[in-house]
């Protein structure tokens, strides 16, 4: 068990808000416009801070309680929950995925594409599992990361941003590779067809609640919510400003997105990772899974011969090109990407990490007993100046864990 001195707490907040500062204050290109961020041990948080602005127009100053789109953040609830229903012997994990929910049966693999420009597809050779979505390994994929994808919309013209269509093909046959995708949306609609709720309620029930994550929701639907709201930036190439996005998350989705659309606060979703710290219990002890369901989850799921690969961008505005920690072997569990290394940052083998569109960035670290989540509202994804600060922060950690924590 991990403990850590008064003095040592006083010494990381010191050194992480000098370093999370410089950012905010910058008037560069290197300008973050706010950062919320806590770090967690299973004990409690410790270290927190709020800097900068969610709206620079208005001048008004972010906050502990100012709400963040999780975007892909919210991949790890929603695995979450399909281990509960899986840990209660209400879901195979190997078992076709459409068995759960029928759409499913309906997606194609695209194969090519006709003189019109429209996809050819056909039926996949292997039927998907939920092991494979949770893993990134049935085939799915997003347009600013995969060019087949990307034609795909192009050519279906008119594909909603708040719902999962089967129109839309995988890029290749589930169980042949790594590839990152929207598998997960697809995992939320397997959530609410064995438990007869919409996905945002099945949570709501026996995730948010049970751990007091009283922020988050898939819908912002009174004014006080949107008041505090985070806006979402730009980055705009060559110049210093930020602008406003227009790329903004659906407030009211037609369907609660089980990959990309919960809304919270950064100190609930710490209360979600300690949960993970904590054997998969909330802090009043409240059961969310089993220690062994975590272990399982947690292992590494993918094939010797499979590999995470760099995400390519296709659409600059809206991601760069990534490859978290290039120098690590990496794999995926059935919650999130493992870096199976020390990493220079001080984590240990086997910690889970993963992010959100808009530069979001968390970590779990079961092996040291820490953890935590850095949040802002800027595109493109990977964004350098965001990785340099959430890096600087986490190397912090763990520098303050080694010289003054007991194990």
């Amino acid at each position: 068990m991990i403990r850590i001195s008064s003095e040592n707490k006083q010494q990381l907040k010191t050194a992480c808000d000098k370093i999370i500062r410089s950012y905010v204050d910058a008037r560069d290109e290197t300008r973050i416009p706010g950062v919320v961020a806590a770090v967690t041990t299973k004990d409690g948080v410790i270290y927190e801070t709020s800097q900068g602005y969610a709206n620079i127009a208005t001048e008004e100053s972010i906050a502990e309680d100012t709400i963040f789109c999780f975007y892909s953040a919210t991949k790890i609830i929603t695995s979450v929950a399909c281990m509960q229903l899986y840990e209660r012997g209400l879901l195979d994990l190997d078992a076709p995925a459409e068995q759960y929910h029928a759409e499913i049966s309906k997606i194609q693999v695209l194969v090519d594409f006709d003189s019109k420009g429209d996809p050819i597809t056909k039926p996949p050779n292997t039927k998907m599992t939920v092991r494979m979505m949770l893993s990134h390994t049935a085939g799915f994929s997003y347009p600013f990361f995969d060019i087949g994808h990307l034609f795909v919309m192009k050519a279906l013209k008119s594909v909603p941003i708040d719902d999962v269509i089967s129109d839309i093909p995988l890029v290749c046959e589930p169980g042949s590779k790594w590839a990152y995708g929207n598998g997960i949306d697809w995992a939320g609609k397997v959530v609410e067809s064995i438990s007869g709720l919409r996905l945002g309620d099945y949570l709501a029930q026996n995730v948010f609640q049970p751990l007091g994550m009283d922020s988050c929701t898939f819908c912002i639907t009174d004014a006080a919510q949107k008041q505090r709201l985070m806006a979402v930036y730009q980055r705009i190439p060559g110049k210093k400003d930020l602008g406003l996005s227009h790329v903004k998350p659906p407030l009211r989705p037609n369907t609660d997105m089980g990959g990309q659309g919960v809304f919270g606060t950064v100190g609930d979703f710490t209360k979600f990772i300690r949960m993970f710290l904590n054997g998969g219990k909330s802090d009043s002890g409240a059961h969310i899974l089993h220690a062994d369901t975590i272990r399982y989850g947690a292992a590494n799921q993918l094939p010797k011969n499979f590999e995470i690969t760099t995400l390519e961008t296709l659409l600059p505005h809206i991601a760069n090109q990534i490859d978290f920690f290039p120098e690590l072997p990496k794999s995926h569990s059935l919650f999130a990407m493992r870096t199976d290394a020390h990493a220079a940052t001080g984590r240990g083998p086997g910690t889970l990490m993963w992010a959100g569109l808009a530069n979001l960035f968390y970590w779990i670290d079961m092996e040291r007993g820490v953890g935590g989540f850095w949040a802002t509202q800027i595109l493109p994804f990977g964004d350098a100046p965001c990785l340099e600060c959430f890096f600087q922060m986490e190397t912090e950690v763990y520098k303050a864990l080694e010289s003054g924590a007991k194990l």
